[in-house]
């Protein structure tokens, strides 16, 4: 990524919800990750879980590079934050349980969750399945409120997570 990263503000890897080995070098590669969650129990316990399993990985890089006496630089990738996704919303706020969830998992790891979430819906599965983007919802007849909505809270979290980036 060295060969392009003067070419980008950012770069953001999209990986599987796993650690794998194309996960771990996606995070010895990069200097922040982003845990998206669905504010339910099991998709909330995995949170800790990923915290967990990158400290192990950030000193297992650390020691390996000191092992290797390498020259390579390598500083922990730290967690930027939580943002949930698949949030269900009555009157423009999260459902109750959705809300507890949320706010369960702020007091688990303060400052950590987004302000802003994306709501639950078929927009962007609907715009994915057509080869778009969820703001193209004026071609997605069959799910244009649901994907003007989603497109409007994404909006929402990408300011956030740029106004978060900029200041680091």
């Amino acid at each position: 990524m060295d060969q392009v990263a003067e070419d980008y503000d950012y770069i953001i890897l999209d990986c599987p919800p796993n650690i794998n080995l194309v996960t771990q070098n996606a995070f010895f590669a990069s200097e922040l990750y982003l845990i998206p969650a669905i504010p339910d129990f099991l998709s909330t316990v995995g949170i800790s879980l990923i915290k967990s399993e990158m400290d192990k990985l950030n000193k297992n890089f650390r020691g390996m590079i000191q092992y290797s006496n390498s020259s390579i630089e390598f500083n922990d990738t730290e967690m930027l934050g939580i943002i949930f996704n698949m949030v269900d919303e009555y009157n423009k706020k999260p459902k109750e349980t959705h809300e507890d969830t949320i706010n369960d998992v702020k007091k688990q790891h303060p400052n950590m969750v987004f302000n802003n979430y994306i709501t639950a819906g078929d927009g962007i599965s609907v715009a994915s399945e057509n080869n778009l983007t969820v703001f193209s919802h004026s071609s997605l007849p069959r799910s244009k409120p649901n994907a003007e909505k989603q497109s409007e809270y994404l909006t929402q979290v990408v300011s956030e997570l740029y106004e978060k980036l900029e200041n680091i």
